[in-house]
């Protein structure tokens, strides 16, 4: 019986029972984890809110052998906000549709649980620290500004050309102007 603090980013949550969860996490020493929460959905859990998506917590697990990662799941029994992510990204849809893309990258690009995978934590801890600061996910260097397009579209390839939609200073009101 051991106990073991890694801080990590929650990539998913999966509902086990009445009052229980799965988290999967990207921690920074023992990679990917999946560990069992007691009692986090109940209306009174002291720690249900810190373990959810996008969060950056710090957390304490109970596993039965010497080993994390073996036969059973381990035992989150404690867990500290490091930041709290989601409230940036779920207020807007492009970041949370951005958001969600990396977490399930993260999990998919670690091969084994409880192998360490520090670049992967890093990187992810960046990309969504930036994406909750209010970052837009849609930055394209091959794209031209709307101050760069010139008139003519007919010479340019499709892809190039912009929609009214991408340039807002193009549009054309579609109101007539009232006659007085």
């Amino acid at each position: 019986m051991s106990l073991f603090r890694d801080d990590g980013i929650v990539l998913r949550t999966q509902k086990l029972g009445e009052a229980d969860r799965i988290i999967t996490l990207l921690t920074r020493g023992h990679g990917r984890v999946r560990a069992v929460a007691r009692g986090v959905r109940r209306t009174k859990s002291k720690f249900g809110a810190r373990l959810e998506p996008f969060s950056h917590v710090d957390v304490q697990f109970f596993a039965r052998g010497s080993e994390l990662i073996g036969r059973g799941l381990p035992l989150c029994t404690q867990s500290e906000t490091i930041a709290a992510y989601g409230s940036g990204i779920v207020t807007d849809y492009a970041r949370y549709t951005a958001g969600t893309a990396m977490l399930e990258t993260a999990e998919r690009f670690t091969d084994h649980e409880g192998e360490p995978a520090v670049q992967q934590y890093l990187l992810l801890v960046g990309g969504l620290r930036t994406l909750a600061r209010g970052s837009t996910p849609r930055t394209s260097s091959s794209t031209p500004s709307c101050s760069a397009r010139s008139p003519s579209t007919a010479t340019r390839p499709a892809s190039t050309t912009a929609r009214a939609a991408d340039c807002p200073a193009r549009t054309v009101s579609s109101r007539s102007p009232r006659a007085e």
